[in-house]
């Protein structure tokens, strides 16, 4: 899961909603999962240094990663992306990254077509990347071709819809 969590996440109640969401597909996990956490805003914070198995307590302890998480900072999607990406292996295990952000990258590469090509050069095998854009300030370029380009699917809420619905459909 990685999560924006820079400054314009704070307009709209977008940083309860998306944190509402992100709870929601920690305790839809089960026993076997392997799971991460990723907010970042200028630079990007990991729950654990690795993808961690469920169990003795992680997921409780995920919880408390995601109810902890305030708005502040710039967008590095680049890096966030980046590191995303690097915590799967090359086993055969189904791999998803659940990406959600309310803007456009403003800190590091802000290059949109840099990113993907970044992207690209970090390509893992099997991944399914699904994003999720909240508000109008989106950049749905971006996002659409990360999700076209590794078997996900890009999803978008208005100001007004509730993030926490879209993404508990989605799981």
């Amino acid at each position: 899961f990685v999560l924006d969590t820079s400054g314009s996440m704070a307009d709209e109640g977008k940083m309860e909603k998306a944190r509402n969401a992100l709870l929601f597909g920690v305790r839809t996990l089960r026993d076997g999962d392997r799971f991460n956490i990723i907010n970042f805003a200028g630079e990007e914070h990991l729950f654990e240094d690795r993808l961690t198995e469920v169990g003795n307590g992680s997921k409780s302890r995920g919880e408390e990663f995601v109810k902890k998480l305030r708005p502040n900072g710039g967008t590095n999607i680049n890096d966030a992306l980046l590191a995303a990406m690097k915590q799967f292996d090359s086993s055969n295990r189904p791999k998803m990254l659940v990406f959600l952000t309310d803007g456009r990258p403003t800190v590091g590469e802000t290059v949109i077509e840099r990113i993907i090509q970044n992207s690209r050069g970090t390509k893992v095998e099997g991944l399914r990347l699904f994003t999720f854009g909240v508000g109008y300030d989106v950049n749905t370029q971006l996002l659409d071709k990360l999700a076209e380009e590794n078997r996900g699917r890009a999803d978008y809420v208005e100001p007004k819809e509730d993030l926490e619905v879209k993404v508990s459909a989605f799981f």
